[in-house]
């Protein structure tokens, strides 16, 4: 959990780097349907969970618990798209390596 809030804070103070040649309407718009689109599923799948809480028996969630699940849903769903739409970018161009650290290297 803390590692994708670490990685959301990066990618938002180095936004102007990946998004810079947007304008800033189009960023906003990008940024808005995405609010949109997540928070929708967000709703929906924390509606299922609630039901399933029900089904199972479970003891019912605190009301500041239901105000932050969509949220919480749909912060994950985004970081989850975007995963595996760079997932298939990678396998369609054939990108299949998993350098993490460049060891061996001759340092001159």
């Amino acid at each position: 959990m803390w590692t994708i809030i670490i990685l959301t804070t990066i990618t938002l103070t180095h936004w102007h780097n990946l998004y810079g040649h947007l304008t800033l309407m189009t960023f906003s718009l990008v940024m808005a349907g995405l609010v949109v689109f997540s928070l929708f599923w967000g709703i929906i799948l924390g509606i299922f969970y609630y039901r399933d809480l029900a089904h199972y028996h479970e003891p019912p969630l605190k009301k500041h618990q239901l105000v932050l699940l969509p949220f919480g849903i749909s912060y994950m769903y985004v970081i989850l798209f975007f995963s595996i739409i760079v997932a298939y970018w990678r396998w369609s161009f054939r990108q299949n390596s998993w350098i993490k650290t460049e060891h061996g290297k001759n340092v001159s």
